[in-house]
């Protein structure tokens, strides 16, 4: 959906809105509950980008394992923060909007980002 188009659910909506930016004013707005309701962040997630609407497997989930992906991988948004106790070694504890430039970051999730989160990573230097 457009920017356009998201920014008027939001100004509507009287519940959370789950989103998730794809692209420049291309967004996913994800249904309350299912198949979102089951998933978490976590800043080592089972789950990584496949192009800009995939989630895939990072790794091996064992069952009944909460299904993860690390928000920095599907978010642009500089003035964005959200404290995060997922509990995975290196957590980094507050997870900003700009995380993405992150050396460290753009090296393990090797381009396995939403391209939104690909073309600002490109104009940005990486910080370490």
């Amino acid at each position: 959906m457009s920017t356009a188009a998201l920014h008027e659910i939001l100004m509507r909506s009287t519940h959370y809105v789950d989103t998730i930016v794809v692209d420049d004013g291309v967004h996913l707005v994800l249904p309350p509950r299912r198949p979102n309701g089951c998933g978490n962040h976590s800043c080592d997630p089972n789950l990584w980008w496949d192009g800009p609407y995939d989630l895939v497997a990072r790794r091996d989930i064992d069952p009944g394992e909460e299904l993860t992906s690390d928000y920095a991988a599907s978010t642009t948004k500089e003035s964005w923060t959200m404290r995060c106790q997922c509990g995975a070694p290196g957590c980094r504890s507050l997870i900003t909007g700009s995380d993405y430039t992150t050396t460290d970051l753009v090296a393990r999730y090797e381009g396995h980002v939403v391209p939104a989160v690909r073309r600002a990573n490109a104009s940005k230097e990486c910080q370490p």
